[in-house]
């Protein structure tokens, strides 16, 4: 019972983690006001958590419960996906820091310019 439900939110972490990241794409562009800044750096918060949740469900399916370690270290597409997710970790990084970084003016209510790059 405890693998059924790990693995539900290990797929509702994806499912949140695809719906958070696209709503983030599509909230982010140049000219935000305060109230949407303030909303894209909560959404990138909530991206960070999801993404820990669905490490940490992942981790306890292949290590505690699922198919065992053997199945899934012989198999190329549970590489293929922990690159990717890895990937993509380390690609949220530069932006996750600029949005940590622009909480502190966000917090004193005033809107700092986004470059168009």
């Amino acid at each position: 019972m405890t693998g059924i439900l790990i693995a539900y939110l290990h797929f509702l972490g994806v499912a949140g983690l695809f719906a958070a990241l696209t709503a983030e794409l599509l909230l982010f562009r140049p000219d935000l006001t305060l109230a949407e800044q303030r909303r894209l750096a909560v959404l990138d918060l909530a991206c960070g958590g999801i993404a820990t949740l669905v490490l940490l469900t992942g981790i306890w399916r292949l290590f505690l419960t699922g198919k065992g370690t053997d199945f899934y270290f012989g198999n190329p597409v549970f590489h293929l996906m922990g690159a990717l997710f890895l990937m993509a970790a380390l690609l949220s990084l530069y932006p996750t820091r600029r949005f940590v970084a622009r909480w502190r003016a966000l917090r004193v209510s005033s809107v700092p310019s986004i470059a168009p790059r």
